[in-house]
């Protein structure tokens, strides 16, 4: 039998055996560091883009803070100026009330009767004035009853006879002086004129 030497074979074996494996280990080594280096760009960018998406949040919700603040001051002096109309509108209320009492009262005074003092503290008038007979003051007062307004309350308060002295030659007077008081009742708003 032959002998024959394979060493040479087998060393040229095993030295293509470890090339093929610093090969496969390098390639294996470049892609894991190519992986590597890839996933970093991924994560890179994805942390980018949330670094922009948080940046756009908050000038988002610095903006919506602007504008809820810039609501509040509105909404402020909405209320500050609805609260100036209906002051307005009161007041307006309360010259037309007065102008309407002023008709009532001249427009229910009989003509024989001279008022001399119209008087209103806050919700209390007081008139007084004259008249030649006591059915004249009582005339008044059912005049001012039938008004549904604020002298529908009239009460009469005082009543005095005055003689009045004789001059030039004409005889002597007597007239009545009264004095007639009621209560105003509160003016009522107009909700149209509050809104």
């Amino acid at each position: 039998m032959a002998k024959l030497n394979f060493l040479p074979h087998r060393i040229a074996e095993e030295q293509k055996r470890q090339q093929r494996f610093y090969l496969m280990f390098c390639s294996a080594l470049m892609a894991s560091a190519i992986s590597v280096w890839i996933a970093k760009l991924l994560l890179d960018r994805q942390i980018t883009q949330q670094t922009a998406l948080v940046q756009l949040l908050q000038a988002e919700h610095a903006r919506l803070d602007a504008q809820m603040d810039q609501g509040k001051n509105l909404q402020t002096k909405i209320a500050a100026l609805t609260a100036q109309l209906q002051g307005i509108a009161a007041l307006h209320q309360q010259k037309n009330h007065a102008t309407r009492l002023l008709q009532t009262l001249a427009a229910r005074t009989p003509p024989k009767i001279h008022l001399r003092t119209f008087k209103q503290q806050g919700a209390h008038i007081t008139l007084s004035g004259n008249a030649p007979s006591p059915t004249d003051i009582v005339q008044l007062l059912a005049n001012l009853r039938e008004d549904k307004g604020a002298l529908s309350h009239a009460e009469l308060v005082e009543t005095h006879v005055v003689q009045q002295l004789p001059g030039d030659g004409k005889a002597q007077r007597t007239s009545h002086d009264f004095v007639i008081a009621t209560e105003r009742a509160p003016v009522a708003r107009n909700s149209k004129a509050a809104q």
